[in-house]
């Protein structure tokens, strides 16, 4: 990662123990600074994420790394929720995920997901209650 971030949050979520598998698997080279998210206009994918954790009414914080997007617990600074490519999501879950789950096929296609945690799983967004529930359920895990 760049040189130290001057926002506290940023900092938090960077040296979040947690977060360390998560940061390498979307980071791509070692220069690939965290900073928060800002709406370019050109990606859907991102937009589709941040728009259902507003409406669960999460108190979370978007942050970009490198080409990802992530969701982050905007106390803990545990990242729960990630975007890559075009439309492929991922969420932290709160037990270990099968190991079928461990590849997700998506629009972009497969996403090897075992340089992560076993409680990270592919997710499609297609139902927003479903994926609302899904959302909040990984926040409270990432609220631990």
């Amino acid at each position: 990662m760049d040189a130290p971030s001057t926002d506290p949050v940023l900092e938090r979520i960077a040296q979040h123990p947690a977060n360390h598998a998560v940061l390498r698997w979307v980071a791509h080279d070692a220069d690939t600074a965290l900073r928060r998210w800002t709406d370019s206009g050109h990606e859907p994918g991102a937009q589709r994420l941040l728009a259902l954790a507003e409406s669960a009414d999460l108190p979370v914080v978007f942050v970009t790394c490198g080409v990802a997007n992530l969701l982050a617990h905007a106390t803990t600074g545990v990242v729960f929720a990630a975007h890559r490519g075009r439309y492929s999501f991922f969420v932290r879950g709160h037990a270990p995920a099968p190991a079928s789950a461990r590849v997700h096929d998506s629009l972009d296609g497969p996403w090897d997901l075992t340089p992560l945690e076993p409680t990270w799983t592919g997710l499609w967004l297609d139902d927003d209650d479903e994926d609302r529930d899904t959302l909040r359920e990984a926040f409270e895990a990432a609220s631990r």
